[in-house]
């Protein structure tokens, strides 16, 4: 669910460490939140970006597209070439949509 295609081992690894640190009782609580954010609607007044990697077996890309809607000034961005991890497997069109959406405020 991390990437589209399998990750060089040591940075594999160091994400697995990484992963791994995140104390037991954060992990347990995780579990038990909702994975549906139709509530944030009305909670949120300023522009939001969902970036979303078109490969995450984690996250529906139409439930996203939905909730976008509801938004009064969202969108999504979707990474054809990612999974989870947009951020990593397309550093530089990650980075560059980050600063043009922060650019917008």
């Amino acid at each position: 669910m991390l990437s589209a295609r399998p990750l060089p081992d040591a940075l594999a690894r160091q994400l697995l460490i990484a992963n791994l640190m995140l104390p037991a009782y954060v992990r347990a609580a995780m579990r038990d939140l909702p994975i549906d954010n139709t509530g944030l609607g009305d909670r949120l007044a300023l522009p939001v970006r969902i970036v979303v990697g078109a490969h995450d077996a984690s996250l529906d890309i139409t439930a996203l597209r939905a909730l976008a809607a509801r938004l009064p000034q969202a969108s999504v961005v979707v990474f054809d070439d990612s999974g989870h991890s947009p951020f990593l497997e397309e550093a530089e069109r990650f980075n560059r949509e980050l600063a043009g959406f922060a650019g917008t405020r």
